[in-house]
């Protein structure tokens, strides 16, 4: 590729990662804006966790969707939209007088921000050649780490002083503005993949047969449950809960709370950066990779819930906000995988079906935690007791995604070794082990385990 392709590649990469950036920064305001909703809306906790359950029930909902659309309309058109929705959805919030206007808000900008993430990853599949692809996925992430941060420290500070609608308006209108890069049409053809299949070839039984496609293939299941498993505790904790859990059960200053989670989100930036290059270098260590980071996540929720009377020091709280952050950075094999077990022309649709995975356990942890709270400790007040019982819908979460990733990777294991044995190569080349017996009942190359 030439010197001036390459810049113009970075330039389109950089100006889609930009969208993405806006979207986490949107997605995570009322990880820090909680408390002040609650107060604004006279709802409680329950009440809470339904706004970021819907707004990520709209995102994981139209994950598919918004998939088959970039697929058909491409990246740029979809990033224009998703900046436009977006502006809408938070100005909306911004000015909402009332909770039922408040939540079709917040559904309105989970919409636009469903359309962000995998258009970016759509743009590095045309832009880049395939080496690049796992590295620039973590770089991607990078983006959105700074978009969390951008809605963890400043956002904390700016909402006492300048109030509810002026803070949510420059919210929007950062939106706005961003829309006016995406209108010029770029003139160069993306480098690395084939134009946009005609519209008769993604409509009706076809388009579904896509879909459907995309959904039975070993891999791409696999990259689903990677991606519900790895990053939704993890989510649920800084998207919602983290904050009034550390500021109203473990007593800690809004200025320490806020830092905690800005801690989080540097040791995010430092491990997409880190796995980014391991994982593109290594590709047969992705799964176990995921693997070992869901293990860990179950084990950061048992301490939590297990910690004799509730109150961790603080010393291990920071040590376990920073290994928590590790769960969305190793989320990209989901998207590693998907890229390489389907076709280009349906790649976004299978990277929006991956993605769909971490946020139905999000949306999911979310809800079952408000719940959870309101019924073990009815009113405003909740204590680390009331944590406590809520985390464990994370815990269990998790391990039903750990263990249904398991099924999964065992499954396409016997995939590859019985491809090796007929001659053929996969994307990765594996060797049978004990383990493999228990798939199908036989070591699929016959070979010795």
């Amino acid at each position: 590729m030439s010197t001036d392709i390459s810049r113009r590649a970075w330039a389109v990469w950089g100006i889609g990662a930009g969208v993405y950036m806006l979207a986490v920064f949107n997605r995570s305001t009322l990880g820090v804006a909680g408390p002040d909703a609650l107060t604004r809306f006279g709802i409680e906790s329950a009440a809470l966790g339904i706004f970021i359950t819907l707004q990520l029930a709209v995102y994981a909902g139209m994950q598919v969707p918004a998939g088959i659309l970039i697929d058909r309309f491409g990246p740029r058109r979809m990033l224009l939209t998703a900046a436009l929705v977006m502006a809408v959805g938070q100005l909306g919030f911004a000015f909402a007088p009332n909770y039922p206007l408040a939540l079709v808000s917040r559904g309105i900008l989970g919409c636009g921000d469903a359309m962000t993430y995998v258009s970016v990853l759509r743009l590095i599949s045309a832009w880049f050649p395939g080496r690049r692809y796992p590295l620039l996925t973590s770089f991607s992430g990078f983006f959105g780490v700074v978009g969390n941060v951008a809605a963890t420290v400043p956002l904390a500070a700016l909402l006492p002083i300048w109030g509810w609608v002026p803070t949510f308006s420059l919210a929007g209108g950062l939106c706005l503005v961003y829309a006016l890069v995406l209108v010029r049409k770029g003139t160069e053809p993306p480098p690395y993949l084939a134009q946009a299949a005609p519209a008769e070839a993604v409509r009706g039984r076809q388009l579904a047969g896509e879909v459907s496609r995309s959904f039975r293939e070993p891999g791409g299941r696999l990259g689903f449950w990677v991606h519900f498993t790895t990053m939704s505790g993890s989510a649920v904790f800084t998207v919602l809960w983290g904050f009034p859990y550390l500021t109203a059960a473990l007593g800690y200053s809004r200025g320490l709370a806020s830092s905690l989670l800005l801690l989080t989100v540097v040791a995010q930036c430092l491990f997409s950066v880190s796995l980014g290059t391991l994982l593109g270098r290594r590709p047969s260590i992705r799964v176990p990779v995921a693997f070992g980071v869901s293990i860990l996540n179950l084990a950061i929720w048992g301490l939590l819930i297990g910690w004799p009377g509730g109150h961790p020091p603080l010393g291990v709280i920071v040590v376990m906000m920073v290994l928590l952050a590790v769960g969305g950075p190793s989320s990209m094999v989901g998207f590693l995988l998907a890229r390489d077990y389907n076709p280009r022309h349906r790649i976004s649709t299978a990277t929006g079906l991956v993605n769909s995975g971490g946020w139905i356990a999000t949306l999911t942890g979310v809800l079952l935690v408000g719940q959870i709270l309101d019924i073990v400790e009815p009113g405003p007040v909740k204590t680390t007791t009331g944590y406590r019982w809520a985390f464990v819908a994370i815990l269990l979460l998790t391990a039903f995604g750990l263990y249904r990733l398991t099924v999964w990777w065992l499954r396409v294991r016997r995939q590859l070794l019985e491809l090796q044995a007929a001659g053929g190569h996969g994307p990765i080349e594996v060797h049978p082990h004990r383990f493999d017996r228990h798939v199908g009942g036989s070591t699929p190359t016959g070979g010795t385990p």
